[in-house]
Parts: structure tokens; sequence; C-alpha cells
């Protein structure tokens, strides 16, 4: 009698924690869509004076405009977002639907400006999680507001007026690289600039902030070159397409795979970078000096990594994956 109470009684003891189970998730989805409407409905209310392009599908948001333009040479994005500007050059500052998010884009540098310079709007939207296997949660792409200020102030010093003048003279010495690369398209009927001020960029951003001459504008490392632009392309890509947005289907694609490969040869030689460079400032532990009172004889410029690497000797909490 005692067994048949027992068969008897689990089944239904099992049934009322299902029942119960299934309530549970049911409220918790119901909580979670009145928190995603409620927020909607708010960002809706805030952006409705910012003009923009109307959405034709309420799921697709303006996706549709995007893909539309997949037989044009540029990239579909690119190419959407360029005449929007010249649609609303005027305003400096519209909005659009990517899918269910929205999406404010300012190209007036008054209002870039004002946005930039207030320090509450700090925690970044959900497109900038998917940079994280690239550039990883540094203080470009952080979602913590107390990690970023903590990065911010430590970074603070690499910014000083006096130690950025000490670059100056690299910012010329690249720069004048760049005039005769243009001086050379002289005869030529139209250029894209970008393919001439992105390695000028790339040049300035490596010399200074790592230390180290990567010559992109004499077309060297063409392989670490080539992997930036070909995962800027792949992002961009992914930012506007959502069945990418999960890594688990992402990395599954052929777009994904490459992603993958073009990161890995751009890891390789960061890393490269920073351990040579760690390895450089313990052999000469002290001939280093940092202190912008120091006379400019026994100076030497103090590159951007060179102050995360102090750091990192006086502050194992700060990793080298940190950095």
């Amino acid at each position: 009698m005692s067994l048949l109470f027992t068969v008897n009684y689990f089944p239904n003891n099992s049934m009322n924690w299902i029942f119960i189970s299934g309530l549970v998730i049911i409220a918790s989805l119901l909580i979670k869509w009145y928190k995603a409407l409620v927020e909607y409905s708010y960002i809706k209310a805030m952006v409705a004076n910012i003009p923009g392009p109307p959405a034709r599908y309420t799921l697709l948001g303006n996706l549709d405009m995007i893909w539309n333009n997949c037989n044009v040479e540029q990239n579909p994005a690119d190419y959407f977002f360029k005449s929007m500007a010249h649609l609303y050059r005027k305003e400096g500052i519209f909005k659009c639907r990517n899918a269910n998010r929205v999406m404010v884009l300012i190209f007036n540098q008054d209002l870039a400006q004002d946005f930039l310079k207030c320090n509450v709007n700090i925690e970044k939207a959900f497109e900038y999680q998917l940079l994280y296997d690239w550039l990883g949660k540094g203080l470009l792409i952080n979602d913590s507001a107390h990690l970023w200020r903590e990065r911010r102030k430590l970074l603070t010093p690499a910014f000083h007026q006096k130690i950025l003048t000490e670059f100056v003279p690299i910012f010329n010495e690249k720069t004048d690289i760049l005039m005769k690369c243009l001086a050379d398209c002289v005869d030529i009927k139209g250029i894209n600039i970008c393919d001439l001020v992105f390695p000028t960029a790339l040049d300035i951003i490596t010399e200074s902030g790592m230390g180290i001459k990567i010559n992109a504008q004499q077309n060297e490392n063409q392989d670490y070159i080539h992997a930036i632009q070909q995962m800027g392309k792949c992002l961009l890509d992914r930012v506007f397409n959502p069945m990418l947005w999960s890594n688990v289907i992402f990395y599954m694609t052929s777009s994904g795979k490459q992603f993958k490969r073009n990161l890995n040869i751009s890891h390789e030689l960061t890393r490269r970078v920073i351990n040579d460079r760690k390895d450089y400032l313990l052999q000469n532990k002290g001939n280093v000096c940092s202190d912008s009172d120091c006379k400019p004889s026994k100076r030497k410029r103090l590159a951007f990594l060179d102050l995360l690497l102090e750091n990192h000797f006086n502050d194992n909490s700060l990793t080298l994956e940190d950095i």
C-alpha cells in the first residue's frame, strides 16, 4: 500500500513542478517583454524629433534599405550611411532602425562635441559587443562604467600635452610621406582618399602608441593591414545582419571563419609587439624616463604601450590580455 502511494504521489508532484516552472517562465518572459516595450517607447519618444527615413517593415526597420543596395560597388551599409548623410546634411544628424534597435548617427562637429563632452552616456550599445573578440573590453568599447572610469584615470597621463608634443615629429614624418603619395596621384583622375589616409593613421598610431614602425605607407606588413581592413568590413556587415549577432552562428559561416583567420593575424602581431616591448623594458629598466620634467637630452619618448606595461609591472591586475 505504501509502495502504491509512492508511485501515485510522485507523478502528481512532478506535474505540479512542471506547472509552476511553466508559470515562472511565462511570467519572466512577460516581464522581459514589458521592460523592452517600456524601453522602446521611451527611446521612441526621446528620438521623435530627430529626422530619419521611415521604416516600411516593423521587424526589419531600415535594414531593407541597406540590403537593397547589395549590387553597388561599395559596402551596402557604407553606401546607405553616405546617402543619408547627404540627405540630412543640413541637420547633421539622423536616425535609423537596425531591426528593433534605434541608431542615431551624428556627423555635425558641434553636435558631436556636445555629445562627446558628456560624461554620463558612457555605457556602450549592443553593437559594441561584436567587437569584443577583436578589441577586448578596453576603454573604447567597455560596457562597465566603473571600469571605464578606472581605465580612463590610468590612461590620462599618456595624453598630457607635454607628452603628446614629443610625438609631433612622428606626425610630421608620416604626413610628409602622405604628401608625397598625394603628389604621385596628381595626374590620376580620381582616387579613394581613404586608401591613403588609413595607412598614414596606422603608421602614426602604431609608432606613437606602441613604439614600433610598420611602414604601412611603404606597403610593408600588408598581411596585417589587409586583415584589419577585412575585419572592419566583416563587422560592418555583421552589425546589419541580426542573424549573425550570435557568435555561435557567426563563426559557423564563411564570413565568420574569414574573420577568425584575420583576427589571428592581427593578434599575432599585437602579442609579438607587446612581448618584445615588455622584454625591452625589463632589460632596460630605469633607462626610460617618463617624467615630463626630465631634461630633453635624457628623456625618451614614452609610448602609450610603455605606460600600460609599467602599470602591468606595478599591478598584475592589469594583465597582458587587458593591454
